[in-house]
């Protein structure tokens, strides 16, 4: 039934939401008539029809209704309830989005999200399916100027502007639930300072430098763009910026290589840089007043810009970040880039949230947010233009900016198909590029079947994990006071060959040896020499490096792939902080003095790096590791771990204790590295011996 009342103003305070395609819940305070509702109607575009009351619950303080409308409620207008006295509520429709069928309806397979540019005009398509208005506002020589974009199927909105936009600033205004909001554009590649507004720029006056480089076997350093730089004894100028990290001719204060040059000395294949995408805490106008990692998203297509040198200026954070990358690939090192589409900064500032509102996050049963990330939101990778987003983003990275690998945090929160299609288009592009991420269980609200976690690494086809039993394990080893019982064997044979079967103890992780990433560090939890210190109160620092040495051997010649933390190597600290996400550049710079200090043992990592880089033996593929490694134990605290491939046998000599032995290397084999040499031919406490012997 229809009629032409006149409804009072909007009243903000009661609430009125859209649950199911006809069902509305009304709740009344009871300050409102005492709870009470005599009608209750739906005025669209000036018509009241009519509702059905279903239920009532009373609450102390409010009263929810639920009502029936026997039309269709068309949730692409404005819709208000008018109640009593036509006091005008409006029609929340934000949980339409969740609907079984939203994804049929709406679901959008197009690749032209964002603005596309040419010199004469830049077209503008947004998807938001439940607005009922939206507009783009640009800023053109300080004048705004504002634009209606034109609904068309599929929830995507559309507008051409016949003029040339290069370098202009836009946000897009959009009317949903009777409520104007602004969101910058979720697919733009550049942006204005912290995020306030989206940037035009032409992709053709940008470029990343791609040469062929020889398919390799993974070495991994993880590294932070500010942390790199930022400590005077780096001798960077440009410090805690994109081009500070490629920086050439700089020395420490000794005049030993720091910086760009010492990475390419490493002899490493691959930098995984934590994140460069923009992230919203840090000031981006002022970097120094504010320290973080980074994990903490606001626009996942736009380079930080607190590693610009003008984070204003749209083209700079873009052009300088693909600089930085094409001077990686010109010295053959390949770039990985450190990636959260499991969590955003902040939901209410996030422009997926303000475009689709819950589209992009997951809720529980009670419309509840999950919070597997312990971040308050986890990102809803099962819908399907969340997942769009997350590959088309990923493939963004690899085709304006010549990425080539992606580090997933939390990926056990995104579900196995999400990275599974990710994994086979990236594929298509490259077939060197590297998808690996944490694959911890966490407790988010998707079925445990369907998460990317460890527990399915068989369901991820070529899809690598962060090994924490390889590290927990030689944590494990290296500490004070471990047992040296069964145990140790067992562990052994897992964190050396990769963790792919099962050993006393333990259970096998991996269907594929390719998918261990070992490690014993990285920017989460202690640095070694911390752990060893403030966690097991080693106190005698030549002691604290040799178990550190014996861990970082262990790390580059297990089976898998090995990574490492930058300054690893020399022994860095973060003066016991275990989570310095924030801990400002005193606790996470970089002191290249250590690399000085420590030169003896930088020398011997980068060995360490040319043997694994020699010898096949250290790269074996799952079905050799059975057939070519032997593991043994000699004396109690003295291991082997033998690798014969090639009729060479690459025999590894370990001591994990403070007994002092004679040594059992044959006569004729020839030494590749040895930690501690004496001359007394003896296998000292914490020393590897790395021999190599032909075998006849």
């Amino acid at each position: 039934m229809y009629t032409n009342v006149v409804p009072k103003a909007i009243n903000s305070s009661l609430s009125a939401t859209l649950l199911e395609d006809n069902i509305v819940e009304l709740t009344l305070p009871n300050y409102f008539y005492n709870g009470h509702a005599d009608w209750v109607a739906l005025r669209c575009e000036g018509k009241l029809t009519y509702l059905r009351i279903l239920a009532r619950i009373e609450e102390t303080d409010y009263k929810i209704y639920k009502y029936q409308c026997d039309e269709y409620i068309d949730y692409t207008k404005d819709n208000t309830i008018v109640v009593n006295n036509g006091t005008q509520i409006p029609l929340n429709v934000e949980w339409v989005t969740k609907f079984s069928y939203f994804d049929e309806l709406y679901y959008y397979d197009g690749n032209d999200l964002g603005n596309t540019y040419s010199p004469e005009r830049t077209t503008f398509k947004v998807w938001a399916p439940i607005a009922t208005k939206v507009k783009v506002e640009i800023e053109v020589n300080g004048q705004f100027e504002t634009y209606e974009l034109f609904r068309q199927e599929r929830g995507v909105w559309t507008t051409t502007v016949e003029k040339n936009l290069d370098g202009y600033s836009y946000i897009y205004l959009l009317k949903i639930n009777n409520a104007w909001e602004q969101a910058t554009d979720p697919y733009a590649y550049s942006g204005t300072a912290n995020s306030e507004r989206s940037s035009i720029i032409d992709l053709s006056k940008t470029g990343v430098d791609k040469p062929y480089i020889a398919s390799v076997n993974p070495i991994i350093c993880e590294m932070h763009v500010r942390d790199f730089s930022m400590s005077d004894t780096s001798g960077i100028f440009d410090k805690g910026k994109f081009l500070g990290v490629v920086q050439e001719g700089t020395t420490t204060p000794a005049g030993n290589s720091s910086g760009f040059d010492y990475v390419k000395e490493l002899g490493i294949t691959h930098v995984q840089l934590q994140p460069i995408y923009d992230f919203g805490s840090v000031d981006e106008n002022n970097q120094k007043a504010y320290y973080n990692w980074g994990y903490d998203p606001m626009q996942y297509n736009v380079p930080e810009g607190s590693y610009s040198l003008n984070p204003n200026e749209p083209y700079s954070r873009v052009r300088e970040l693909q600089q930085m990358v094409s001077k990686f690939h010109q010295n053959g090192i390949r770039v990985i880039m450190d990636v959260v589409y499991n969590h955003v900064f902040d939901i209410g500032l996030m422009a997926l949230q303000k475009l689709v509102p819950n589209y992009y996050f997951r809720y529980d049963s009670d419309k509840n947010r999950s919070n597997g990330s312990y971040c308050g939101n986890d990102l809803e990778s099962t819908a399907l233009m969340c997942r769009k987003y997350i590959i088309d983003s990923c493939l963004m990275w690899i085709n304006i900016y010549g990425i080539d690998g992606f580090r997933f945090d939390l990926m056990g929160i995104i579900d196995i198909d999400t990275m599974n299609e990710l994994k086979a288009k990236c594929e298509a592009i490259d077939s060197n590029i590297l998808i690996y991420g944490e694959g911890w269980n966490m407790p988010t609200t998707l079925a445990e079947e369907k998460r990317a976690s460890m527990n399915n690494q068989s369901q991820l086809h070529g899809i690598g994990h962060f090994n924490d039993r390889f590290r927990n394990n030689i944590k494990q080893i290296i500490a004070e006071n471990t047992p040296r019982d069964a145990w140790m064997m067992d562990t052994f044979e897992q964190v050396l060959t990769g963790t792919l079967k099962d050993f006393g103890h333990a259970s096998a992780l991996f269907n594929d040896v390719r998918k261990s990433i070992n490690y014993v560090e990285c920017h989460d939890n202690s640095c070694l020499q911390d752990y060893l210190l403030y966690e097991n109160n080693i106190t005698n620092r030549n002691d604290r490096q040799r178990r550190a040495m014996f861990a970082m051997v262990l790390v580059m010649l297990s089976q898998g792939t090995p990574f490492f933390q930058i300054g690893q190597e020399f022994f860095r600290t973060k003066q016991g902080v275990e989570n310095s996400y924030k801990s400002h550049d005193y606790i996470n710079q970089i002191d290249w003095t250590l690399r000085d200090e420590h030169y003896d043992s930088v020398e011997m990592f980068k060995h360490l790096i040319q043997i694994r880089q020699q010898y096949p033996h250290f790269r074996l593929t799952t079905d050799e590791i059975d057939k070519c490694v032997k593991i043994k134990q000699l004396k109690d605290e003295l291991y082997l771990y033998s690798i014969t491939k090639d009729d060479i046998s690459i025999d590894i000599y370990m001591n994990i204790g403070n007994k002092l032995y004679d040594s059992f290397v044959p006569a004729d084999s020839t030494v590749l590295l040895d930690t501690y040499p004496n001359i007394y031919n003896e296998i000292n406490k914490w020393q590897i011996k790395v021999v190599k012997r032909e075998v006849k």
